[in-house]
């Protein structure tokens, strides 16, 4: 499938208007109604719903909190900037969000088009990758899902530093490394993925590039030392981007790190379980879930050893057989592309709930794509020589079948993702149930009006995690919706024993007390807050109500002043200073 012909059919020339089209109209087809799509309470929250530097648009403050603050226990300074500008130009409109990330995957297709075919002029094998990349099912999380503003967004800039690379490769001019590094930090900056991009481009040194000299070489190719030394930059960029994600992760001022304790062993296990679940959801794209629940924690099926030894003899041998067929240079680099770009994400650091993420083979599942559609190339190649079949047509007929089927399953699967209640339905029939899966579902339910249905929820959530604090809360909402006070009560104080330090819980279970008229059980729960944050401006205020419900003047008054000293525009706490300084009687209730 080389030269001008490559297809048999179409000159190149001719063609590549026809694919990058086709590339843009497939996209569509599968994306385009997330425009009308809302936000989901799953990471949204932390990234647009209720961040107020990103609600707040481009703004001189908005631009040093992305700059300088681990929100999201990431640095990717890049991704809220990008965020903030969609806010700035449309509000905050989810349907905008939406198509913004469908832009960014649309032009990481063609991008991913025309790199390929640069580095190894195989037009009509290069479109093939792509658009697997576009439209396979595996892709609709990091599209669908506002929040994976940084995958898109991280790769984009990734693809523009791999282009970079291959002019330097070319043209060996130092300005177009120094521009190679300068993308892959931006990616990183967006998200703290392809931070092992350094590896990958030896492996691009020896295909396609093939800069890798084995012997006596010319001059365009290079001995293993010294393509190792002008990678040494990229290299400083990774390790500085490695040891700045170390330090996001940790907890700060009392606040929980993303990092889950685990130990080594389960790790490893699990790393190699993944691994092969990730080939068997790239070949066969079933049962997709927002969340796979990782095996060692709550909601996920732990492995038997022989999932484990099976998975990791079957690694081993693939890993071999690629290796043994290196003179078919394609297979080791895709096989070895997919096993590297997965270890940061693999789970040697346990991030979050979740054993596997669809979203995590965004870039990773290219190598696979690579080393499935030069084979399949090469062989019908070889058949059609040997006159058995038209097998290059006959290949080509079937590429198009395949990606029908994708772009049909994948729009199928984006219908899951238009809001929360259609997320968590579709990913507890998929199954296995998380905790956190359930708990999200429940909250969608009481946004929705739902609350008798949530409470269901919130007791299964409990069922399966006795120490899920979080639900104790919501179920504890829950009830007061339905007016069960007394059940209410119970679960706001089970949430505060599971964890002393929930601010909700003690905020919810204030307000039901005082309006069961225990106000000093009221104030008691307002102190608790007050200590847990000292800076809650209305929680201050609240608290002076209480005490100058209960006739504690003095009191009720340095709270006011207080509430105004942390936020001076507050006006309720204005009024209430001013009324409680007349002397008029006081009777108002804390919310």
């Amino acid at each position: 499938m080389r030269g001008k012909r490559g297809a048999g059919f179409l000159s190149e020339k001719t063609a590549l208007p026809l694919v990058l089209f086709l590339f843009i109209a497939a996209n569509l087809f599968v994306y385009a109604r997330v425009g009308g799509f809302d936000f989901i309470n799953y990471d949204d929250p932390v990234y647009v719903t209720e961040n107020e530097f990103v609600r707040s648009g481009l703004t001189l403050e908005g631009l040093k909190e992305a700059f300088t603050s681990f929100r999201g226990f990431a640095w990717q300074p890049v991704t809220w900037v990008s965020l903030m500008l969609d806010a700035e130009v449309r509000g905050i409109d989810p349907g905008y969000f939406h198509l913004v990330n469908l832009l960014f995957h649309i032009a990481n297709t063609i991008s991913l088009f025309l790199l390929l075919r640069r580095m190894t002029g195989a037009f009509w094998r290069s479109a093939f990758v792509a658009g697997l990349f576009a439209l396979h099912p595996l892709r609709v999380e990091s599209v669908a899902w506002i929040s994976e503003r940084k995958d898109v967004l991280g790769l984009f800039w990734g693809l523009a530093s791999l282009h970079a690379y291959t002019d330097y490769a070319r043209r060996g001019k130092r300005s177009l490394l120094v521009l190679t590094g300068f993308f892959q930090a931006l990616s990183l900056m967006a998200k703290p993925m392809l931070v092992t991009l350094p590896f990958l481009l030896i492996l691009f040194d020896y295909w396609p590039l093939r800069r890798l000299a084995a012997g006596p070489s010319p001059a365009s190719r290079f001995y293993p030392a010294r393509l190792l030394r002008e990678k040494i930059p990229l290299f400083l960029v990774t390790a500085f981007f490695v040891g700045i994600t170390a330090l996001a992760q940790k907890p700060v001022e009392g606040i929980g790190g993303n990092v889950v304790s685990l130990p080594l062993g389960d790790k490893a296990a699990n790393a190699a379980v993944s691994y092969v679940r990730y080939v068997g959801k790239i070949l066969r794209p079933s049962d997709l879930s927002i969340l796979y629940p990782h095996p060692s924690l709550s909601g996920g099926v732990p492995l038997s050893a022989q999932q484990v030894l099976g998975s990791a003899a079957a690694l081993l041998a693939v890993s071999w057989a690629a290796w043994r067929l290196r003179r078919r240079r394609y297979l080791p680099v895709g096989w070895f592309w997919f096993l590297g770009s997965m270890v940061p994400i693999i789970g040697f650091v346990q991030v979050g709930l979740h054993a596997i993420a669809d979203r995590y083979t965004y870039f990773p599942s290219i190598g696979l794509f690579v080393m499935v559609v030069w084979g399949v190339a090469e062989i019908a190649s070889a058949a059609e020589k040997r006159r058995f079949l038209p097998a290059r047509r006959l290949a080509i007929g079937v590429a198009m079948l395949l990606l029908t089927g994708c772009a049909l399953a994948s729009r199928e699967r984006v219908a899951c993702w238009h809001d929360s209640l259609t997320l968590y339905a579709d990913a507890l029939r998929a199954g296995p149930v998380s905790p956190r899966v359930l708990y999200n579902y429940g909250c969608a339910l009481m946004r929705s009006g739902r609350g008798g249905e949530a409470i269901g929820v919130f007791k299964e959530t409990i069922r399966l995690d006795p120490s899920y604090g979080k639900a104790y809360n919501n179920l504890g909402l829950a009830y007061r919706e339905k007016g069960l006070k007394d059940e209410a009560a119970r679960c706001f104080r089970d949430a505060l024993r599971l964890d002393p330090g929930h601010v909700s819980a003690a905020v919810n279970l204030s307000a039901l007390l005082a309006e069961s008229g225990d106000i000093e059980g009221a104030i008691e729960c307002r102190r608790r807050v007050a200590v847990l944050n000292g800076s809650d401006s209305k929680n201050r205020n609240d608290l002076g109500v209480l005490l100058a419900m209960s006739g504690r003047y003095t009191e009720a008054e340095a709270e006011f002043r207080r509430a105004l000293e942390l936020s001076p525009g507050f006006p309720e706490a204005r009024e209430n200073l001013e009324q409680l300084l007349r002397c008029r009687p006081y009777s108002r209730r804390a919310e």
